[in-house]
């Protein structure tokens, strides 16, 4: 009995252990997603401040301002075509690069796109670390069943899957103690639900009736028999 009992102790801390690092590898895969939309967010602010300053130079041309959404594909399309339009107005406005304001926002976007391209790695790292631990041995066997499922590489025509990507926050876990200490079917003395408890009423006055039964009677007062007519 004492070896089961440190069988069973030892494979519970091993699961505890296991639980946890996959849920530490899936934090890591969330906070690497969320800094990954924040600098998106700073980057289409930089490039509006961009074209605010270019609006000066250029009069007759049309700037495409960006607003901030929750649709990051779309986000992030608009950006790097204003961008990309930015780049032309330089060109036909050099003139532009004088100006001490552009310097700097040119300088803070550059910035900006280093910070993103670092998140990005940091973030397929992340997902590569992940994805591995739930696919191995032992993990593989209970970790889907655990809510641990693939997380997505960076793809930024999927930016929104990749923001919706989560895992159990220990409801399951808590779902399957609670199964593990209760057994279904059983009331709190641990016999069937439904059975008769010793002592019910009804038990213990059938038994008296039986108990009082006379000799040569049936428990129902009936005759056991009757004798030889004559």
């Amino acid at each position: 009995m004492s070896l089961l009992i440190v069988i069973l102790l030892a494979a519970l801390v091993f699961f505890v252990k296991s639980y946890n690092k996959l849920q530490r590898l899936a934090q890591a895969v969330r906070m690497w997603q969320s800094n990954i939309v924040a600098t998106l967010v700073k980057y289409t602010e930089s490039v509006n401040k961009l074209q605010e300053l270019l609006q000066g130079y250029a009069t007759h041309e049309k700037m495409l301002f960006i607003k901030t959404s929750d649709n990051l594909v779309e986000m992030a399309r608009e950006t790097a075509n204003a961008m990309a339009h930015i780049q032309n107005l330089v060109q036909t406005y050099p003139d532009i690069r004088a100006n001490g304001t552009y310097q700097q926002l040119m300088a803070e976007v550059s910035r900006i796109q280093d910070q993103l391209a670092q998140c990005r790695y940091n973030y397929n790292q992340a997902v590569a670390l992940y994805n591995g631990a739930i696919v191995a041995l032992p993990e593989s066997l209970y970790a889907s069943s655990l809510g641990f499922h693939q997380a997505p590489f960076y793809d930024p025509e999927h930016l929104q899957e990749a923001r919706e990507f989560k895992t159990d926050d220990g409801t399951l876990v808590k779902e399957m103690l609670k199964r593990g200490t209760t057994r279904p079917g059983r009331n709190a003395c641990g016999a069937p639900q439904g059975a008769p408890q010793p002592g019910a009423p009804g038990q213990s006055g059938q038994a008296g009736s039986r108990a009082s039964a006379q000799p040569g009677q049936r428990p129902d007062g009936s005759g056991a028999g009757r004798g030889p007519q004559q």
